[in-house]
């Protein structure tokens, strides 16, 4: 993971490396905005949808292909950022 760019206090993107299940490169953003006395994060993610990711996504979706992933990534952050 590398970060790519970066405009604070508002934005960090990072370019993904994956050698599992398959070889292949992601750009994840995550924006932050204000909103009231918190903070609300925007992750998203954007790379090459290769044949056999098209292939599962048929069967199980995105959602539960990244979603599990995505919320335990999040409610890290949020310990984090509650410590």
């Amino acid at each position: 993971m590398t970060i790519v760019d970066a405009q604070a206090p508002s934005k960090v993107k990072v370019a993904v490396d994956w050698a599992k299940p398959f070889t292949v490169r992601n750009t994840h953003a995550f924006t932050l905005a204000a909103a009231g006395g918190s903070t609300e994060v925007t992750w998203t993610a954007e790379g090459t949808n290769l044949y056999m990711m098209k292939v599962m996504e048929v069967f199980v979706g995105v959602d539960g292909l990244f979603g599990k992933h995505f919320e335990a990534g999040l409610m890290h952050l949020k310990q984090i950022a509650e410590r």
